[in-house]
């Protein structure tokens, strides 16, 4: 590591000259260096320093605002308060009207430090117009970037500034006309909402859940299907049951098959809140549909999330609904679901014991030792062998 004296000898006169180059690259690599060794150079020449980083923000080329605006974040948490409510803030609201849309979408990690650096007093009156300025902002891009880093602008303004603020933001973003945006916000509701009030959620939110639940877009609705179980978290056993489980139900029959996959792969959350009786009768139809879809991926899939499901419905309605489901996957027409059917029936055994084992499973290996298919014949082979090592010797 260089010494005060070399880093005032050699670094700080190359970043000088490389912030007054004709080429935009020079300014554009002193734009990445100079934040970098902020903290290291003398009080007494930190203003200047600042100064110069400021007039890259202003340059004429685009990529070195570009470069700049970007790592305006990195030079935020080493100053004062002082120092970022005279100077940055100035600068980042010039750059937040920047005719180039590439600039503007590199304001979001700067909005969130300043929020992270400043007193909470000082976030809604500085930093909050900022942030629904690019929420606003003409370009789907830069409308994209803050839905993508939308959670963390929530927890750096804080829940309060959050809840009052920001909800009407969340609403637009939740009915944009892009639907990438509509994508990308409806993936990270969860972690948005859990700094919103439980009556905002359920009197603002949820309507416009609502209407994304029939969203034109497949991919929205299959974002949101990842996403809306872990609401139940944050509404709690009764408020879900009344406002949540209506919408996760209509998620279940929705006709693309990646949706209902997405709402039972993430079917933990919700049966931790509610349990999943109250949702077991429309579950069973979905998890029948998909468990025939077109898709080897997709009935590779639920495959994957059996055990989750036998482990939340419990022996008796688990054997009576789905053990015969578990079983003709062993006939299915793709190997890798074959293979991922035996490691199921592996793990459905663990916990369902031996005696299922000789009186659900065997049975069905019967069929398949005597199939006219040499690959069934394996696969039973194969099924039997991934079973040897929980059963007895006498079953044996």
């Amino acid at each position: 590591q260089m010494t005060m004296p070399q880093l005032l000898h050699h670094v700080v006169p190359f970043l000088n000259k490389l912030s007054t180059k004709d080429w935009h690259t020079s300014r554009t690599s002193a734009a990445s260096l100079l934040p970098r060794i902020y903290d290291r150079i003398p009080d007494v020449n930190r203003l200047d320093y600042r100064l110069c980083f400021f007039t890259l923000c202003s340059d004429d080329s685009p990529l070195v605002r570009r470069n700049a605006a970007t790592n305006l974040s990195v030079l935020i948490p080493l100053l004062n308060v002082s120092e970022m409510i005279n100077e940055v803030l100035p600068m980042v609201k010039k750059l937040s009207s920047d005719e180039q849309d590439s600039v503007r979408l590199s304001l979001v990690t700067v909005c969130i430090s300043l929020a992270d650096n400043l007193p909470i007093e000082l976030k809604s009156s500085h930093v909050l117009p900022i942030c629904i300025n690019i929420a606003t902002d003409k370009c789907w891009r830069v409308r994209w970037s803050f839905a993508g880093k939308f959670e963390n602008v929530c927890r750096a303004l804080g829940k309060d500034i959050t809840s009052k603020s920001l909800v009407d933001t969340l609403e637009n973003l939740l009915n944009d006309p892009e639907p990438e945006i509509r994508s990308v916000i409806c993936s990270r509701l969860s972690l948005v909402c859990q700094y919103f009030s439980k009556p905002i959620i359920i009197t603002q939110i949820i309507p416009s859940i609502h209407r994304v639940v029939t969203d034109q877009s497949e991919h929205v609705r299959i974002a949101l299907a990842a996403s809306i179980n872990e609401l139940a978290v944050t509404l709690g056993p009764d408020s879900t049951v009344e406002f949540l489980l209506p919408l996760i139900l209509l998620l279940l029959r929705d006709e693309a098959s990646d949706v209902r996959l997405n709402i039972i792969s993430s079917m933990e959350s919700i049966s931790k809140v509610i349990g999943l009786d109250l949702i077991s009768q429309s579950l069973l139809p979905s998890i029948l549909e998909l468990s025939e879809d077109p898709k080897w991926r997709v009935r590779l899939a639920i495959i994957e999330h059996m055990y989750k499901l036998a482990e939340h419905l419990g022996f008796d309605y688990f054997n009576e609904k789905l053990s015969t489901l578990c079983l003709n996957w062993l006939n299915d027409t793709v190997h890798s679901v074959r293979k991922a059917a035996i490691n199921n029936i592996y793990n459905l055994s663990i916990k369902f014991g031996e005696n299922w084992v000789k009186n659900v499973v065997f049975p069905k290996i019967d069929k398949l030792i005597n199939h006219n298919s040499y690959l069934y014949r394996i696969t039973a082979i194969n099924c039997i062998e991934s079973l040897l090592p929980i059963l007895s010797i006498n079953t044996i």
